[in-house]
């Protein structure tokens, strides 16, 4: 994969050619430190080798998936699992 930077909105982003020769364009990336418990690490390490993602990966995931329920949540709305009868399954409440 070849990659070269560039500055769009005044921020620096880096543009990376996938395998097909299309740009794929991610903003520059900040290190993050975290303390994690040891049990909660070891789920990240499960969950990164039985989906075939980084622990990165996951934590993007993650982050995401917090800002869909907070905005839901600031909207008077619910989180829920449904299957595919429409059957309530889990319902996420944010106690925070």
């Amino acid at each position: 994969m070849t990659s070269a930077e560039a500055i769009t909105e005044g921020r620096r982003k880096t543009a990376r050619l996938s395998g097909n020769g299309k740009a794929v364009t991610q903003a520059k990336a900040r290190r993050l430190n975290i303390n994690l418990p040891e049990k909660t690490f070891q789920e990240l390490e499960r969950l990164a080798a039985e989906s075939g993602r980084t622990m990165t990966d996951l934590v993007r995931v993650a982050i995401s998936l917090a800002q869909v329920a907070i905005d839901e949540k600031d909207h008077g709305r619910k989180l829920a699992v449904i299957d595919q009868d429409g059957k309530l399954l889990k319902e996420l409440v944010l106690s925070w």
